[in-house]
């Protein structure tokens, strides 16, 4: 893995959508996964590093990432984004009130901003992102980076094990090298979920006693199943194109995407996306207009209650959250309810002007290598009930805070102590142009209701890119 840590990107870039009507479900307390731990006992090497380069200004880059001995990219999934983010945490968490270090807050956001299209893995890349200001958490101005931290993770489906290789760079010295921090941990539904690997678990497992994760021995990973799964592949792909999605009689539920033009409303056709390899990935048959409205359909399948999570460029449909699925605010649909309409991001509960109607816009920077990597996707996580509450970690999470819990935060000057107790309470407890989808104007939803959703389990998850940038 050393040999290949800093080859050469393959590019791929994206963009996003709005929300619906309907039942949904309160938030419960989530544990930490399996990334949690592993993260955060990396801390007092990382503070050694940061210690013996004398910085005093630090911040995470996006990662790359392979799934099996696919290409390697910055655009896996949303994980290239979210590893980042949650290392941000772990220097955040680990550092000291009295003696503090600035950690600067989402770093590849500032790059984007700068439309240079700046890449860490160029000499050229690395002087520039030395040249901007950034914003510090708890600190009153941007100031300029000492070190860069960023990584590399490869997701083994087989072996169902991730591993992570930390690096960094700094100022004084501009070369990538690898940290000697590495570390491996069994890949759970989390880590596929972020990483775009489609999986739908049986329903039974919902009924059964024990570790949840269990269960995905029975998902079909083993290296005969995989082999199988292959060639199966390989005989659909000979079929026409249709919305194959996937045919697990499992799925607990179904995601359809629809087009408002001028010509006339269709369905988005799915098909298996060739950038992406592993599991069930799929993307859309065509560009999406600028001017056309999107709006989505999603159907329960079962015979059981579910809550589902509709994020469209990483940003969750109801009231416009970010994070993990299990600790954000889901749809509820009950059996044989009607498909629920998704046609914007739900920005409240009454009924009136709380909604921003997906409208397709002109591509903006979205070609640049530092870009959020869940712009330009679709996903649906689909939670069941489970017989009963999972074993809790007492590890913190790493996930952070929301964007506009961040806000909040730096207007109100939060200290580096306040800060750290609020990520702790938070994760215990989200031709023509083409375009891009987003939020536009606002319009007249659904009254929403809350109703209480035991222990939800993540069941199934579907991912769907409808956005590549030019090659």
């Amino acid at each position: 893995m050393k040999r290949s840590f800093w080859q050469r990107l393959a590019r791929y870039t994206l963009l996003g959508l709005t929300a619906l009507v309907g039942t949904l479900a309160t938030a419960p307390a989530v544990r930490a996964d399996n990334l949690d731990e592993a993260l955060l006992a990396q801390k007092k090497k990382l503070f050694k590093y940061i210690h013996e380069k004398k910085a005093k200004t630090v911040g995470v880059l996006k990662f790359r990432g392979q799934i099996d001995d696919g290409p390697v990219s910055f655009t896996i999934g949303p994980i290239n984004t979210i590893l980042a983010e949650r290392l941000e945490m772990v220097l955040l968490l680990g550092s000291d009130p009295s003696d503090p270090i600035n950690v600067i807050h989402d770093a590849n956001q500032v790059a984007v901003r700068s439309k240079q299209r700046i890449n860490y893995l160029t000499v050229d890349g690395r002087k520039k992102l030395f040249e901007l200001n950034y914003p510090v958490v708890s600190g009153n101005k941007p100031l300029p980076a000492d070190i860069f931290f960023t990584g590399f993770f490869k997701i083994d489906l087989t072996k169902r094990t991730t591993a992570v290789a930390l690096a960094a760079f700094t100022r004084d010295s501009p070369k990538v090298q690898p940290l000697n921090i590495e570390f491996e941990v069994k890949t759970d539904r989390n880590i596929l979920a972020d990483a775009s690997q489609g999986f739908v678990i049986p329903r039974a497992a919902l009924k059964k006693r024990g570790a949840f994760d269990d269960h995905f021995d029975e998902m079909g990973n083993t290296s005969a199943q995989k082999e199988k799964k292959e060639k199966e592949k390989q005989k659909e792909a000979k079929k026409p194109a249709q919305n194959e999605q996937d045919t697990n009689k499992e799925r607990l539920a179904e995601l359809r995407m629809f087009v408002r033009s001028e010509a006339g409303d269709y369905e988005v056709t799915y098909l298996p996306d060739p950038t992406n390899p592993g599991q069930k990935n799929f993307k859309t048959d065509r560009p999406l207009t600028v001017g056309d409205r999107v709006y989505f359909k999603l159907t329960n399948l079962s015979n059981q209650r579910i809550a589902v999570v509709l994020f469209v460029n990483g940003v969750n449909t109801l009231y416009e959250g970010k994070g993990d699925s299990r600790d954000l605010p889901k749809w509820v649909l009950d059996p044989g309810d009607q498909p629920l309409v998704v046609s914007g991001y739900y920005t409240g509960d009454t009924g009136e002007k709380n909604v921003k109607a997906f409208t397709v816009v002109p591509e903006s920077a979205m070609d640049e290598p530092l870009s959020d990597a869940t712009i330009g996707t679709v996903q649906m996580h689909v939670f069941g009930e489970a017989a009963e509450t999972p074993t809790s970690q007492d590890a913190p999470g790493t996930r952070g805070l929301s964007r506009a819990e961040w806000e909040k935060a730096q207007r109100k000057g939060s200290s580096l102590a306040s800060l750290q107790q609020q990520i702790l309470k938070t994760t215990k407890a989200q031709s023509r142009s083409r375009g891009l989808i987003k939020g536009g104007e606002t319009e007249d939803g659904s009254k929403l209701n809350t109703v209480e959703f035991k222990n939800p389990q993540l069941m199934q998850e579907f991912s769907l890119r409808y956005y590549d940038s030019p090659k």
